[in-house]
């Protein structure tokens, strides 16, 4: 199994997400690439990772079989395609549960449901369960389970594709020791439901600018 730094984890994250969401505009250029990258909406943490550091991961990445350059005769420039389906040996359901967690790190089986909506519609939180289960016990585990952490009232799971330290502490953090374990059924929905509302308006947001990045490129400016 492959073991990733932070920033091969958000490029392979980012190639699985617009494959699905974007196709028109998949393969990626580089420049349309590094903004989504940086997206605001939908990654944890938020980067700023320039053209250059993206480009040496989609090389480092490329010997691992991750990804590959996409040269066409009508298109300038080079376009990158991940292989995350071959190289890891996962269908569409493990393949979004993948994604999301390489893009936003450690997160909760409810967290995971809603946030591959837009990549695969899982019809239960059990189901997400399960896939998840039986990516973990592989010989060569894809997830895995963290124990709950002081004020989360659930626990979360993690890729195990590496991704260094730092990619995974703000995600543990974000949860102060001194929060409620508990709340009501209702207000958690409620906050739930707008947190879904707010994704899906910043993610719209933000392939609205990654589609501009790549009109620019595509005209030379």
């Amino acid at each position: 199994m492959p073991t990733l730094d932070a920033v091969e984890a958000r490029v392979l994250g980012t190639l699985i997400e617009k494959a699905r969401t974007t196709p028109d505009y998949y393969p990626m250029r580089a420049s349309a690439l590094v903004a989504a990258c940086n997206q605001k909406s939908n990654r944890d943490p938020v980067t700023d990772y320039d053209q250059a550091t993206v480009e040496a991961a989609t090389e480092r990445l490329s010997g691992l079989d991750l990804v590959f350059r996409v040269y066409q005769h009508d298109v300038r420039g080079v376009r990158y395609r991940h292989s995350a389906a071959t190289a890891l040996d996962v269908d569409p359901a493990e393949e979004a549960l993948l994604c999301v967690l390489l893009l936003r790190g450690p997160q909760t089986v409810g967290e995971l449901r809603s946030r591959t909506e837009r990549l695969f519609a899982f019809p239960s939180i059990a189901e997400v369960e399960r896939v998840l289960g039986e990516m973990a016990r592989r010989d060569s585990p894809l997830v895995i389970a963290m124990p709950r952490q002081p004020g989360q009232k659930e626990p979360r799971w993690r890729h195990a594709l590496g991704g260094g330290e730092d990619a995974v502490a703000p995600a543990i953090e974000r949860a102060p020791a001194s929060a409620p374990v508990t709340s009501p059924d209702e207000n958690a929905e409620r906050i739930a439901s707008l947190e879904r509302a707010m994704d899906a308006a910043r993610e719209e947001i933000a392939e609205l600018r990654a589609v501009i990045a790549e009109l620019r490129a595509s005209l030379g400016d």
